[in-house]
């Protein structure tokens, strides 16, 4: 079935909801580290990514290091048409390696016609998760039952300062110091009101999270005549991760020339260039 162009800030993205039995789930790292699944997984050990095609050109996924898949080398503005395959029919062109599917993508060409210039810019924001909708037990909730389970052993290693580690809670730390007459049971009770009031979801969204910012220009330039014909296409695309100091920076130019100095000779030059 071949993909619709939209709004998409990466080739993947195409993919989302658009065709019946292919799955895109986001790892939450960096762009391009998103897995694709056509039809499922079909092998416990061995790879179920599906062969990514192109302009011709078989990719492999294991080349394509720091990358997910090999989608993220081409910028989404500058695909003509891209098509998944995952019947007999892949298999027939492509031999064992379709046996998860294909996909293949078709980039733009130049045109015969005047020289054009070509902008295309968008902006998307993605607010925050809101981690009430968890509905995990409250502050107050886990220090209830720290208390709970100090009442069932009061006396045990785990509440001893000769114990006490890095990892040890608050709460299981002032009950060791009030049991060593450290503090008293008003201090005690004075430091566990305050704790309860501590909202540590809250703190996360403050501290860890912040509304996802997605920016993606991409410039081209195409034309030609009967001899040549070219289209430049360059892609640059910022993020701004949910989770605070996570961003995402990166670069595509796409070049494609054709030239045909005779009737019978056609030389095609194509370039791709990433940075990240």
């Amino acid at each position: 079935s071949e993909i619709q162009a939209g709004l998409a800030t990466s080739a993947q993205d195409l993919l989302v909801g658009q065709t019946p039995g292919v799955v895109v789930t986001s790892s939450g790292g960096p762009e391009g580290s998103a897995a694709i699944r056509i039809r499922g997984g079909s092998s416990l050990s061995a790879s179920n990514d599906p062969l990514i095609v192109i302009d011709g050109v078989p990719m492999d996924n294991s080349g394509t290091g720091g990358m997910g898949n090999s989608l993220s080398m081409v910028a989404p503005d500058n695909i003509e048409n891209m098509t998944v395959l995952k019947d007999a029919a892949a298999t027939s062109i492509y031999g064992a390696r379709a046996a998860n599917g294909v996909i293949t993508v078709t980039t733009k060409q130049g045109k015969m016609g005047k020289t054009t210039v070509g902008y295309k810019g968008s902006f998307a924001v993605q607010l925050k998760p809101n981690l009430d909708d968890l509905h995990l037990g409250s502050t107050s909730d886990y220090i209830d039952a720290e208390l709970a389970l100090y009442n069932l052993n009061p006396t045990g290693s785990n509440y001893k300062l000769s114990t006490q580690s890095e990892n040890m809670s608050l709460v299981n730390q002032l009950l060791a110091k009030r049991d060593a007459n450290l503090i008293s049971e008003a201090d005690f009770n004075s430091q566990i009101a305050a704790l309860r009031n501590v909202d540590a979801l809250k703190q996360m969204e403050d501290y860890m999270m912040r509304n996802k910012m997605t920016q993606s220009h991409n410039v081209s330039l195409s034309g030609g005549n009967a001899y040549n014909r070219y289209n430049l296409s360059v892609n640059y695309k910022n993020t701004k991760d949910t989770y605070i100091n996570t961003s995402d920076n990166r670069l595509i130019v796409d070049l494609k020339n054709e030239w045909t100095p005779y009737k019978f000779v056609t030389v095609k030059t194509a370039a791709n260039v990433n940075y990240n």
